[in-house]
């Protein structure tokens, strides 16, 4: 019998960019940039095959290993509102084996000439495929790349 488990987490990060809202929010809102700042680790790629970048819009992305390992983020946008939040819904799966579903949520505050990105992920990680830390790395260094991308 295959040893089966569950961790539910959650995950809060904040970020400030010298950017405005719209500038940032403009990098999370098309499938061409975000494949060119969203790589959690070093070793990676992400390909987007769907980005339906409305309410009710599917979006799946391929993250692929140089060491050949595939995962595929099959997701739906719950809800958008221009330059101030987007919500996900999604499950990364291993094949047929799903490793992670969850809720994205990213807020897009105005502060001075800039924005504060909050960024949540709550969900539940199965049979130990994944961990949370490796998602906390993995946002840590995507916010760090989208500031290099949005050049502040």
């Amino acid at each position: 019998m295959t040893n089966r488990s569950m961790i539910h987490s959650s995950l809060n990060l904040e970020r400030k960019y010298a950017a405005p809202p719209a500038k940032v929010f403009a990098a999370w809102s098309s499938a061409d940039a975000l494949s060119q700042w969203s790589i959690p680790a070093e070793g990676m790629t992400v390909r987007y095959e769907r980005f339906e970048f409305q309410p009710g819009g599917a979006e799946v992305s391929i993250f692929q290993f140089d060491d050949g390992t595939r995962l595929i983020n099959d997701g739906v946008f719950a809800d958008i509102i221009k330059n101030q939040r987007i919500a996900s819904l999604y499950t990364m799966r291993d094949g047929d084996e799903p490793v992670f579903s969850g809720l994205l949520t990213v807020e897009f505050l105005p502060t001075g000439n800039g924005c504060l990105l909050r960024l949540h992920e709550s969900g539940v990680f199965f049979d130990g495929h994944d961990k949370p830390e490796h998602h906390k790395l993995g946002y840590t260094a995507m916010l760090n790349a989208l500031d290099q991308y949005i050049g502040a």
